[in-house]
């Protein structure tokens, strides 16, 4: 397949905008560009893609997908009343069934909003049904159960033994292998450390050495996250996880908003581990905003994801980009602000978080054909007479731009739509999900 008549923005190492052609090769990877309009192969296929641009696929590095449902039941608390009186008892309430309902109302939101690639975190069971979700449904994704043991507030059947979760992880990486080459697989997910003891955060750190593993945990989210790993642990969250064996460069940590301490950040740059930058979410539960530049400063990784449903409440991965922007302005600056980095946050630092950097996260020969094909007639904030793409579509685009999305050579989002998901009975399927889920959370209680 050649692809006409797009501008490319590759977000290669170079940040190259090019006005050429894109060749995907029989195997779903790039294989090269072409200048416009040259020829090629007689029995290759053409798409015309004139006046659009073509962009790496969105990498979201935190994101839950069994959250879904729970959009607009968690309004207007801070974090830890949230957790306790509203997301753990919907998680606890979770069954496979209302599971996949959330996960297909998730990545229908997602794929169709440009997002071809994410690491979630599950609830603490039932992983096995977001993973066959996802598989069904194409997207790119590693996802883990929530690992924890220990906690206040916590509802009994979210408690689960880290040796009994770990056996499960085991059974799953049989068939969801957490390799380069596959589109979905297994990640280790403790929630965070005021809900993993000790014993379990080595258990699953040494795990994770052993069949090379993300970790995917909260860390630094709020001023009361970090009070409390002081006083039940002696240590802040990063020293932490170093002295537990968790801190190494397959750790992937979301939100990072209190890391002021600039020890905490020496023992993350260390570490070789990364931070997910979550503004809209961070934003809504009045947790504050994480310094990205001052991280990028000290060489730490920085990805971006939504979080999730019931705490942003939208699943848009440029939307999220352009509040990543706009905090960055309010920190330090608008000159802070390079728009061809920001982009980077969900393309090749995403990617680097997950371990796929030579796989996926910039268009380049030899990578997957992970695109997102935008059109400016499909929304009027992409047309610019600026003459900066990467500013253009950092400013100015949304879902409602979204033409075209491919993964791996193959499309999945054709003009805005889902092929082979019809939304109607995803849609209706979550809307019964969520009245069940919400009866069986009430007779929980």
């Amino acid at each position: 397949m050649i692809l006409r008549g797009a501008t490319l923005l590759t977000l290669d190492p170079a940040h190259r905008a090019l006005e050429a052609d894109l060749r995907i090769d029989p195997s779903g990877r790039i294989d090269g560009f072409l200048p416009r309009g040259r020829t090629g192969h007689p029995a290759e296929p053409e798409h015309d893609l004139s006046g659009r641009i073509v962009m790496p696929g969105l990498i979201q590095t935190h994101v839950h997908l069994c959250q879904t449902l729970f959009r607009g039941m968690a309004e207007g608390l801070s974090l830890f009343r949230w957790l306790r009186e509203r997301i753990w008892p919907l998680e606890a309430a979770l069954e496979p069934e209302t599971i996949r309902a959330s996960v297909r109302l998730g990545l229908l939101e997602l794929l169709t909003g440009g997002t071809t690639a994410v690491l979630d975190m599950g609830t603490t069971r039932h992983l096995g049904a977001i993973l066959e979700t996802c598989e069904e449904m194409g997207i790119r994704a590693r996802s883990g159960n929530a690992i924890m043991d220990e906690g206040d507030g916590l509802p009994d059947p979210l408690l689960r033994d880290v040796a009994e979760s770990l056996a499960e992880t085991e059974g799953l990486l049989l068939r969801y292998p957490s390799l380069p080459e596959s589109r979905v697989g297994v990640c280790l997910a403790p929630r965070f450390i005021p809900t993993v003891s000790d014993g379990a955060w080595r258990s699953l750190a040494a795990f994770a050495r052993q069949r090379d593993l993300v970790i995917h945990t909260h860390a630094c989210e709020t001023d009361e996250e970090v009070a409390l790993t002081v006083e039940r642990t002696g240590r802040k969250p990063f020293a932490h996880l170093t002295a537990v064996g968790a801190a190494t460069p397959r750790l992937v940590a979301a939100h990072g908003v209190r890391l002021e301490d600039p020890r905490e950040r020496a023992l993350l740059a260390r570490s070789g581990g990364g931070i997910v930058h979550c503004p809209g979410s961070n934003a809504k539960l009045g947790s504050g905003t994480a310094d990205v530049a001052l991280l990028w400063s000290e060489g730490i990784p920085v990805g971006i994801g939504t979080d999730a449903a019931p705490c942003n409440n939208r699943l848009c991965g440029f939307e999220e980009m352009r509040r990543a922007a706009h905090a960055i302005a309010t920190l330090r600056g608008p000159e802070a602000v390079d728009p061809r980095r920001v982009l980077d946050l969900a393309g090749r630092a995403g990617a680097r978080l997950l371990g796929l950097e030579e796989r996926i996260g910039s268009l380049e020969a030899g990578k997957e054909a992970d695109l997102v094909v935008l059109d400016p007639r499909l929304g009027a904030g992409l047309v610019s007479g600026g003459d900066d793409p990467h500013a253009a579509v950092l400013y100015g685009a949304g879902r409602e731009c979204v033409e075209e999305v491919w993964i791996g050579g193959e499309r999945k989002v054709r003009r805005g739509r889902l092929i082979g998901w019809p939304a109607g009975p995803i849609l209706r399927r979550a809307g019964r999900a969520a009245g069940t889920l919400r009866a069986r959370m009430e007779a929980l209680r």
